[in-house]
């Protein structure tokens, strides 16, 4: 920030030198000299000129003449776009600033069907200097509906041996696919919320990654999910609760078993159908010796209210529950960083690439014939 305002004060100085130099002492170093038409005086000449260069070239006179030197300029500004994006990079800071100081992030789990209130674990560092703490938010968040939704993805049955690797990046056979249960690939998980004040639902949203809900200057966001398992063993009536993706032990079984993230929702079909999924998930069997050597074994697909039988011990998922996992975050500082961050490269991106051009000239009469001198000066990569 400092190396920034000495910059752009010391800019402002040279630019404000070198516009004296141009208009003030009547010298100009000329880059070109061309004569002009033998016939015409130094007056008609100048005249002429000049409506050239507005005219036809399109120029615009930036000052009044001075000592007989024009200055003309064409294009976007190149010292009000300098100073567009220094200015626009100065909000960048301010941006900053009240990110520090007044923004807080939180996390928050809903299940289906439940409003819940929210009270941030987090505060301000503004509010921690002042000694406040988290206070609830005066609205509650409802999940309404949990999303997922699934693409079919042919995995591509690449051949194992060399001939057969070169026939096929040969075109001379033509590749082969597969569908199998890890061809469901994750396409979509939405939340449908629900905004409840003074009991009444004042705003309705689903939100997906990259798509979050706002209200009352906080962003929710998707951030994941968890689900939660009920197994069963046997005719047992006491179910084992576990998550997808941990671990489960399970008297009587060697070793532990880890049940995958559970299908289901809507599959969208390599033919273009649409089918609801009925819930499953991958077993894996878990091993380990002393020397924490791992061995897995997969046992297969677990449907919701079917079963797999390990250690003669039938294993079957009676029911599971899916929540979301939002991320909230209260940050004022995020529309001001946005609109100068696109301020900034959008300046920056003119003055690199567009087109500037600056036209010092004065008309001189040698060996009585008018001529045009000529300096110019131009910016930008398309000039």
């Amino acid at each position: 920030f400092i190396n920034l305002t000495i910059c752009t004060f010391e800019r402002f100085l040279t630019l404000r030198s070198q516009r004296k130099a141009i208009a003030g002492d009547g010298l100009l170093t000329p880059a070109y000299t061309f004569p002009l038409d033998i016939n015409q005086q130094k007056e008609s000449a100048e005249e002429s000129v000049r409506e050239i260069f507005k005219k036809e070239l399109r120029f615009k006179e930036k000052a009044s003449p001075t000592h007989g030197i024009y200055i003309m300029e064409k294009g976007w500004s190149y010292r009000w776009l300098t100073w567009i994006y220094h200015l626009a990079i100065l909000f960048c800071f301010f941006g900053f600033l009240l990110t520090y100081l007044f923004a807080f992030e939180n996390e928050l789990t809903l299940s289906p069907g439940e409003a819940t209130a929210i009270k941030p674990a987090a505060i301000s560092r503004w509010n921690k200097s002042w000694g406040n703490s988290p206070q609830e938010l005066d609205f509650r968040l409802e999940l309404a509906e949990f999303i997922t939704e699934y693409n079919q993805l042919p995995k591509l049955d690449y051949p194992a041996d060399k001939l057969s690797r070169l026939a096929f990046a040969l075109g001379w056979k033509d590749p082969k696919y597969t569908l199998k249960n890890e061809s469901y690939f994750p396409k979509d998980w939405k939340s449908r919320l629900k905004v409840i004040k003074g009991g009444l639902a004042v705003l309705e949203k689903t939100i997906e990654v990259n798509d979050p809900l706002y209200y009352h200057g906080i962003t929710f966001y998707q951030a994941a999910y968890n689900q939660n398992l009920k197994i069963q063993v046997d005719d047992n009536p006491i179910l084992f609760e576990t998550e997808s993706e941990k671990e489960l032990i399970i008297p009587g079984i060697e070793g532990m078993l880890k049940f995958g993230t559970v299908r289901t929702g809507t599959l969208f079909k390599k033919d273009g159908s649409i089918e609801k999924i009925k819930p499953f998930t991958e077993v894996v069997l878990i091993k380990k010796d002393g020397n924490r050597k791992i061995e897995t074994e997969n046992l297969g697909k677990l449907e919701q209210g079917g079963g797999i039988y390990i250690d003669n011990k039938r294993i079957s998922m009676r029911e599971f529950k899916e929540a979301s996992i939002l991320s909230y975050r209260d940050d004022h500082g995020v529309p001001i960083l946005w609109w100068s961050g696109i301020v900034v490269l959008l300046a920056m991106s003119l003055r690199i690439f567009g087109a500037w051009y600056r036209i010092i000239y004065r008309i001189e009469e040698k060996d009585g014939m008018p001529h045009l001198l000529l300096k110019i000066k131009t910016r930008g990569i398309m000039a």
